[in-house]
């Protein structure tokens, strides 16, 4: 059907040349409607004309859509998710933060830390799990800057961790702290998830 369609944008002036003669035409001085009856013509000359519009429309769409070649990268990647600050009824916090693959090519997943008055708990869950042990640690720095591990908590199994942290809060709400998963313990310079810790407004 594209190829027919392709087939008749190719000679669009020509078809419309065609529309013009019939609406107009006589043939060595004879009027049509002596080669045709009247009947045929009011029945032929409306589908002929829609077809005629169909095919101008299906052309000029073909030509508004942009195409894109095989093969062709196309940056679906979309921002980072802010962080969610919540309180419970205590006026304890509870920060949801989302982590990201910091090459395009592991796990994604969310951080909630919840303030529980002298500690902190990390909750960590990442897809796709991976089939061995992850190691996982709060760092000094950003998710562009890790710094020095600060605490360690407990391996990623499953995709899954859990970790409470006897520290304030305030500790690692300053700007400049970030939770960051390894791929392993033999691959521990690669990173798979990370996610910055955001600051807390007082």
């Amino acid at each position: 059907m594209r190829d027919f369609t392709i087939l008749y944008c190719g000679i669009r002036s020509y078809t419309a040349r065609v529309h013009k003669r019939i609406l107009n035409v006589k043939i060595a001085s004879v009027d049509i409607e002596t080669l045709l009856p009247k009947a045929v013509i009011r029945r032929v000359f409306p589908l002929l004309m829609i077809a005629t519009a169909l095919i101008i429309t299906a052309c000029e769409s073909d030509d508004a859509v942009p195409t894109a070649t095989v093969g062709t990268i196309v940056d679906a990647a979309t921002p980072t998710p802010t962080a969610v600050v919540t309180q419970d009824a205590s006026g304890l916090t509870s920060i949801d933060i989302h982590l990201s693959e910091p090459t395009g090519e592991y796990q994604t997943g969310r951080l909630v830390i919840k303030d529980e008055g002298e500690s902190i708990r990390l909750i960590v869950d990442v897809s796709p799990p991976q089939p061995n042990a992850q190691p996982i640690h709060i760092h000094q720095g950003s998710c562009e800057n890790v710094g020095d591990v600060l605490d360690v908590l407990q391996d990623v199994v499953n995709g899954h961790s859990e970790t409470v942290v006897v520290r304030d809060l305030a500790d690692i709400t300053d700007g400049d702290h970030v939770v960051n998963i390894h791929l392993s313990a033999s691959a521990f310079a690669t990173y798979t998830a990370c996610g910055d810790i955001p600051v807390l407004q007082e």
